[in-house]
């Protein structure tokens, strides 16, 4: 993971963070250049999802109904909305786990 973190770190895509709740942990938090890169990728994969929908024949109501039902969660999910997905360590502390990233 480190390495990984460190290539994204070196593209300008990341920045570490020390952790204010405990010292030994690192957060990692996406750049403005990283949300564009995220954002740039989740407008690709919504315009594939509604060419995929375009093609559900009109008989096929449920099924667009619920793929329009998906489609309205993704849009209302913070994360997804912004391009910013919440760090491992912050989806640790909203299930009460200890809450950093170790190096």
């Amino acid at each position: 993971m480190t390495n990984r973190i460190d290539r994204l770190v070196k593209k300008d895509l990341v920045e570490r963070l020390p952790d204010p709740s405990d010292r030994r942990g690192v957060l990692v938090r996406l750049t403005a250049e990283g949300r564009d890169k995220a954002d740039q990728s989740l407008a690709g994969l919504l315009v594939q999802e509604r060419a995929i929908l375009a093609e559900l024949s009109p008989a096929a109501p449920r099924t667009r109904r619920t793929a329009a039902a998906v489609d309205r969660s993704v849009r209302q999910h913070p994360g997804l909305a912004t391009g910013a997905a919440p760090s491992a360590a912050a989806r640790r502390r909203s299930r009460g786990g200890p809450g950093q990233v170790h190096r």
